[in-house]
């Protein structure tokens, strides 16, 4: 699934509706095994949707005009615009493409954090309900792949946890920010580390974003552990 998704595109909010699309292929043309999900301490880019339901969104921006919310309320006007050729109605998400450089940096730095927290819990895929603003792009992938494999033990998916064993080694990480394009989180982990009778996970240099991604990444690891079992994976850190 990692083939990687084009600059372009990023810029024009597809990178959900291109992993969809291939994990889609994947499952129609596969006769057995369709989805391998190798996760560990990142939980990843957390995106908003190109397309939302207009009564979805509309009933949002109802909600944000009772609570007198003008700075979201605006922001949603700028960058989302009604589609009424649509059927059924939606929003779409403004495109970065051809913006100038600092208009594009403000959005990811400052404007998409803002518009996901306007329009957390907002479900906005009609072939997948569980599906909802706030989470990530795996986290999107793992719940989709999993509600689309109808065997009962969830046989045509595997997902195995990446344990790192050396923790020692984590002050080397800790102290090298380009550590920060592969982890969102660490993990402490108990001996016998293969057994896993405890996870913490704490933050790395997340701000004030930490214990959202804390919770989200538990969230996911519990899920993905109980619809299809944990298969742990010790991994030393040092061989990253």
């Amino acid at each position: 699934m990692r083939y990687g998704i084009r600059d372009e595109n990023t810029l024009d909010h597809k990178t959900w509706i291109l992993c969809k699309n291939e994990l889609d292929k994947c499952i129609q043309n596969s006769g057995g095994l369709y989805f391998l999900s190798l996760q560990s301490s990142k939980y990843g880019y957390q995106p908003i949707p190109k397309y939302i339901n207009a009564s979805d969104l509309d009933e949002k921006i109802a909600n944000l005009q009772s609570s007198n919310d003008y700075e979201a309320l605006n922001l949603i006007r700028v960058w989302y615009s009604l589609d009424n050729n649509h059927i059924p109605p939606r929003y779409t998400l403004r495109s970065l493409y051809g913006l100038k450089k600092d208009v594009v940096d403000q959005f990811w730095s400052v404007i998409l954090p803002k518009l996901r927290h306007s329009l957390h819990g907002i479900h906005f895929d009609d072939d997948c309900d569980s599906l909802v603003v706030g989470q990530s792009i795996t986290h999107w992938e793992c719940l989709y792949a999993i509600s689309h494999d109808d065997t009962q033990s969830h046989s045509r998916c595997i997902w195995s946890h990446r344990i790192f064993g050396d923790v020692n080694s984590l002050d080397n990480i800790l102290a090298d920010d380009s550590k920060e394009l592969y982890y969102d989180c660490t993990q402490t982990l108990s001996i016998p580390f293969i057994l896993l009778t405890h996870l913490l996970i704490y933050s790395l240099k997340l701000g004030k974003n930490a214990p959202d991604k804390k919770l989200l990444l538990n969230e996911l690891l519990d899920y993905m552990s109980s619809a299809i079992g944990n298969r742990s994976l010790l991994c030393p850190i040092t061989q990253m």
